[in-house]
Order: structure tokens, then sequence, then C-alpha cells
């Protein structure tokens, strides 16, 4: 096959996604206004087999987005982050502001119950703290990329990039250890999904930043995570937007989601754009 063919298949790929991802959003959202009182944060009873259909058609989906793997073989493209175009300057700067002001506000505003142990185990809130620090070199790795100063400064990117994945590790090992949200909420698998989906994208990212050469890996996640991401993010700005729900640290922490979402469905058509095939 050649790359023109691919071009086609990949874009293809990435329409798809980026369809699935807003119509599953669409649909949950339907189905938490219907089924869901975000006041009480309870359901309505008998509806969890309809949200578990959803949960299963979101995976299989996003299992479906990972066959993109078999196009991209003994291929490679330019990483978005280091493009140095207009757009990956503008949305790198994006994420790294959402990442660094989201972390801020969450210490400024909501130092009391982030530091307030007793609220939830002690490894899922140390979990918390980890994730939330871990934010500002998340944004750090971003604004490096943005910025001409760090130009030409690959080590310090390649440490940096180290940020992403261990954001999602300690976020993601928070959302599982922490009590106080139901084993059995909607809104905790769809987030744990979700930031599996990043934990991914973001170890691709990592490894091709270090010098590795996951482009592969790096496409099909950027898919997987645009569908997952999508499917839960969306939904939960529509619940705090319009339905007056008070903003909580998980929230917060949820809302970096839209940057990851921006950068993964960017970083996708920038693959297709530059993609070219590897010396044998």
């Amino acid at each position: 096959m050649n790359i023109k063919t691919k071009k086609s298949v990949l874009t293809a790929y990435a329409l798809f996604s980026l369809a699935v991802g807003i119509g599953l959003a669409i649909y949950r959202t339907v189905l938490l206004k219907n089924y869901y009182d975000p006041y009480n944060q309870s359901f309505e009873p008998g509806s969890g087999g309809t949200f578990r259909a959803l949960e299963y058609v979101l995976l299989i989906l996003a299992l479906i987005t990972l066959t993109s793997l078999f196009f991209t073989k003994n291929t490679h493209f330019q990483l978005f982050s280091v493009r140095a175009s207009t757009t990956s300057v503008s949305i790198c700067a994006v994420c790294g502001f959402i990442f660094a002001a989201i972390a801020a506000i969450s210490l400024i505003y909501y130092s009391e119950v982030i530091f307030d142990f007793r609220m939830c185990s002690i490894g899922a809130s140390l979990m918390r703290v980890a994730a939330i620090f871990c934010m500002f070199f998340v944004a750090m790795y971003f604004l490096a990329c943005a910025s001409t100063m760090f130009s030409g400064k690959k080590n310090h990117k390649a440490a940096l990039s180290l940020s992403l994945p261990l954001f999602a590790i300690f976020y993601l090992s928070h959302l599982y250890f922490d009590t106080t949200l139901m084993f059995q909420d909607t809104n905790r698998i769809m987030g744990q999904v979700a930031f599996i989906s990043v934990l991914a994208f973001f170890v691709s990212e990592a490894n091709i930043a270090t010098g590795h050469t996951a482009y592969s890996l790096h496409f099909a996640t950027s898919l997987a995570c645009i569908v997952c991401v999508c499917t839960y993010v969306l939904p939960i700005l529509s619940l705090v937007a319009f339905w007056e729900m008070s903003i909580s640290t998980i929230f917060l922490i949820d809302f970096s989601a839209v940057g990851i979402l921006l950068y993964a469905l960017f970083s996708a058509f920038n693959a297709i754009r530059t993609l070219e095939a590897c010396e044998r």
C-alpha cells in the first residue's frame, strides 16, 4: 500500500474517531440528563444496564480505532509538539495554560480539601496531590514545545515528557482508590477508561520525545484517546455548565482532558499530513 492510500485510510480512521467521540458524548449527555441527579450524584433505579451497554460500545469502538496500527507499519511522521508551526505552537500553549491554571486553582482554592487526608484513604489523597503537582511539569512540557527558547534543547523536553504518563498514572490511581466514589458509578468507570487512553497516548508521546519510534502506537492511541476522552469529558462539561453543579477537585482535574483532547486531535491529523515511509 502506497503512502497516498495509507493517508486516505488513516484520514477515514481519524474522522471516524471524531464522529464516534462526538456521537457517544451526545448520547451520554442525554442519558445523564434523563437518569442522573447531579445534585445528589445518584442514578435512576434500573438505569445501570443502559450505562453498562454504553461502556461496552465505547470499548469496542475504541478497540476498532487501534486497528489503524496495521496501516502505519513502516512509516514515521513529525511529532506535532515539535513541528514548530503556528498551529502546533498555539495548541501546545493552550494545553500548557490549561494544565498550569487547573493545578494553580486547585492548590489555591481547594487546598483544604486536597490536603485533608481524612476524606478518603491516605493513598488516594497522596495520588491526587502527586497528580496535581505533576500537572505543573506537564504544563512546562507543553509550554517548552510552544516556546522558541527551547528549540533544539531535546534533552529538556525529553525529561519533561516523562511527566505526561506520570500524571495519568497518579490520577488513575487516585480514581481507583478513592473510597468517596461509588465503585459501580458509571462516571467513575468512564473516567478510568478515559485516563487509561490518556496514559497510553502519553506513553507513546514520551516514547517518541525521548528518541524512540512508537509512531504507529502514537497515532492509534491518539484515536482511542479522542473517542474515550470525548465521550467522558464533554458530558461532564455540560453537567457543570448547565446544571449548576458545584466544581470539585475531581472535576477540575477532569477539565485538563479538554487540552488533551485538542492535542490528540491535532496530533492525529498532523501524523497523517506528515506521514512518510521508513527507509529499510
